[in-house]
C-alpha cells in the first residue's frame, strides 16, 4: 500500500521514509503542503497519508480541509503529525478531518500500529464501494426487470380487448371460407358432369361475383390480425433501447395505435398539443410505456358509468415540457392521493393489479429529469401531469394547438 509523507523536516522526512520502506511500504515524499494536496489529488493518490502540521505554504490542517471538501467519494486516510501534545489541538484536527493523531516524538511501534489501523479502514472502504457498485449494477437490473414486468402486465391487461379485435376478423374469415369450400363443391361438381360452367346457373353466377370480394375480406381479416399481434410483439419485447432526439407527438401516436382497442365505444380522446413542440431527448418505448399506463389507467377509472372522456395536453412551461392526461372519471379518494406511487400499492381486487405500473413511471420518469404528479381536476375526474426536459431551447413558432380525435 502506498503512504504519503508531507514532512518539511528532511530529519523526520528520512526517518519516516526508512520506517515505512523497512516495513515494505511504498512512500511517496513531499516537502510542503502544496505539494502533499497536489499528489493527492491525483487519480493514483496514496490510500494513506502522514501530514505534518506546520509546513511551509499550506499546513497540513489546511491540505485535510481541503481534500475533505473537495475529494469527499475518493479520500485518504490521513494520520495528523504534530509536537502539539494538548486535547484540544487533537479535537481541532480530528474535527478538521484527519482520521488519527500522533503526536511527536513517537516510536516506530506507534507509528507502524496506526498506520496498520489506517491499512485496514481503507480496506473495509474499498470492500464498501466494490459493495456499493455491486447493488446499484443490481439494483439497475432489478430496475429493467420491473419496468419489463409493468409492460408484460400492461400487455396482459389489453390483451381482453385484443382477443375481441381478433375475433372479429377471426369469424368473417370462418363464415367466408366455408362459403368457398360450399362454392368449390359446387363447381367441382359441375366441372365433372359439365365440359363448360353454365353461365345462367344462378349459383354458378353467385359464386362468380361474390368469390373476388370473400377473398378479399379474408385477405383484409388476415392483415388485421397480423397488425394486432406484430404490435403485440414488438410492445413485449421492446427493450429501453438508447435515448434519442424524437418528438412527443410520435411516441403518443404510438401509444394510442396500442390503446385504441380498450377504448370503450362511448369514449373519446381529445389531443391538445402544439404543432412546434421542440424534441425531447428519451428512451421513446420507455416514455410510450409511460402513456400507455396513463391512458390505461383512465380508460379503466371511467368503466362505463361515466362520460367517457380522455384530454391529452401538452405545453412547455419553464423551458420543460408538460403533459398533462385528464380523465371524466370519479377521481382519487383523498386517503389515495399520498400513496398512489408507492411500490405494491394498488386498488384494484387481487389479482387484477401489481400496484407496480405507477411507481415504475414515475421512476422512469426521474431518470429521464422529469417527474410526475396526480390530483384531481377541480371539474372532477383524475389528472397526472409529467414533465420532461427539453432537448433544446423553446421558441413558439407556429399555430397554438393541434387538435385531433382518433
Amino acid at each position: 500500500m502506498r503512504v504519503l509523507i508531507a514532512e518539511d523536516d528532511s530529519v523526520s522526512r528520512t526517518v519516516l521514509e526508512a520506517i515505512l520502506k523497512k516495513n515494505n511500504y511504498s512512500v511517496l515524499v513531499t516537502e510542503n503542503g502544496v505539494e502533499a494536496f497536489e499528489a493527492l489529488c491525483q487519480p493514483d493518490a496514496p490510500a494513506i497519508a502522514i501530514l505534518d502540521w506546520m509546513m511551509p505554504r499550506m499546513t497540513g490542517l489546511e491540505v485535510v480541509q481541503q481534500i475533505r471538501l473537495e475529494y469527499r467519494e475518493r479520500s485518504p486516510y490521513i494520520i495528523m503529525l504534530t509536537s502539539r501534545k494538548d486535547a484540544q489541538s487533537l479535537v481541532q484536527a480530528l474535527g478538521s478531518g484527519a482520521d488519527d493523531y500522533l503526536a511527536k516524538p513517537y516510536g516506530p511501534e506507534e507509528l507502524l500500529a496506526r498506520i496498520r489501523v489506517g491499512e485496514r479502514m481503507v480496506q473495509m472502504q474499498n470492500a464498501l464501494a466494490d459493495h456499493a457498485r455491486e447493488m446499484e449494477a443490481l439494483a439497475e437490473a432489478r430496475a429493467k426487470q420491473l419496468i419489463h414486468a409493468d409492460r408484460m402486465a400492461t400487455l396482459g391487461v389489453l390483451s381482453a380487448s385484443m382477443a375481441h379485435e381478433i375475433n372479429n376478423p377471426v369469424t368473417f374469415i370462418s363464415g367466408n371460407t366455408q362459403t368457398l369450400q360450399r362454392a368449390w363443391t359446387i363447381l367441382t361438381e359441375n366441372l365433372k358432369n359439365r365440359k363448360a360452367l353454365p353461365q345462367d346457373d344462378p349459383q354458378i353466377s353467385f359464386i362468380l361475383e361474390e368469390t373476388p370480394a370473400m377473398l378479399e375480406g379474408i385477405l383484409k381479416g388476415v392483415n388485421r390480425i397480423t397488425q394486432i399481434v406484430k404490435g403485440l410483439k414488438l410492445y413485449a419485447h421492446k427493450g429501453a433501447g438508447e435515448k434519442t432526439i424524437c418528438f412527443i407527438q410520435d411516441i403518443l401516436k404510438n401509444a394510442l395505435e396500442f390503446c385504441q382497442n380498450i377504448i370503450q365505444p362511448h369514449m373519446e380522446i381529445h389531443v391538445d398539443v402544439p404543432e412546434d413542440l421542440p424534441e425531447v431527448f428519451v428512451h421513446p418505448q420507455q416514455i410510450e410505456q409511460v402513456f400507455i399506463n396513463l391512458i390505461t389507467n383512465a380508460v379503466h377509472a371511467m368503466g362505463k358509468s361515466h362520460s367517457g372522456e380522455i384530454r391529452i395536453m401538452a405545453s412547455i412551461r419553464e423551458n420543460r415540457m408538460r403533459i398533462e392526461i385528464k380523465d371524466k372519471g370519479p377521481g382519487i379518494p383523498a386517503d389515495v392521493l399520498p400513496k398512489i406511487f408507492q411500490p405494491f400499492f394498488t386498488t384494484k381486487k387481487a389479482g387484477d393489479g401489481t400496484g407496480l405500473g405507477l411507481a415504475i413511471i414515475k421512476d422512469i420518469l426521474e431518470e429521464h429529469g422529469g417527474d410526475l404528479h396526480a390530483a384531481n381536476a377541480v371539474e372532477g375526474g383524475a389528472v397526472f401531469t409529467f414533465h420532461l426536459p427539453l432537448n433544446q431551447p423553446y421558441v413558439q413558432t407556429g399555430p397554438l394547438h393541434l387538435r385531433r380525435k382518433p
